[in-house]
């Protein structure tokens, strides 16, 4: 937020926007409205609690380390959240989803009905690029 506030002072009309996850954005909702962030982009890579747990795995939320089903539900309904509350404000919101074959492609479609629902105005599609020794490094990429 000190970023944020340093380059509202140094340069009011500067456009900013933020890539988040969704967990603690309600929080800091006030705030961001107040520094003028102008956009905001979620990733969200999960509709279901099976697929957020394989996708995330795990969560630090206000200090506490949360697994399995427990941080894929935090993933999944704070994000939301954040989307419904971002587009009350009126602030652009874009979700960000990445494409991992063998395990969140059957998402998009209920990913895409939630954004269409709630007043997201874009959906960015990426491919997963897998890391060597990552949790999802065998997921595979998507193919043309």
């Amino acid at each position: 937020m000190r970023a944020l506030a340093l380059l509202r002072d140094h340069d009011p009309d500067v456009m900013v926007g933020l890539v988040v996850d969704g967990p603690l954005l309600a929080e800091y909702l006030d705030e961001l409205l107040e520094l003028g962030v102008h956009h905001v982009v979620l990733r969200m890579d999960a509709a279901t609690v099976k697929v957020a747990w394989r996708v995330y795995g795990r969560a630090f939320y206000r200090g506490d380390l949360l697994v399995g089903p427990e941080a894929a539900r935090l993933v999944l309904e704070e994000g939301r959240r954040a989307v419904r509350l971002l587009v009350a404000e009126h602030i652009p919101v874009a979700i960000r989803f990445t494409a991992i074959p063998t395990v969140n492609v059957r998402d998009l479609p209920a990913i895409a009905a939630f954004a269409a629902a709630s007043g997201v105005e874009r959906i960015d599609v990426i491919p997963h690029a897998p890391m060597l020794r990552a949790p999802l490094a065998k997921a595979g990429t998507p193919t043309p």
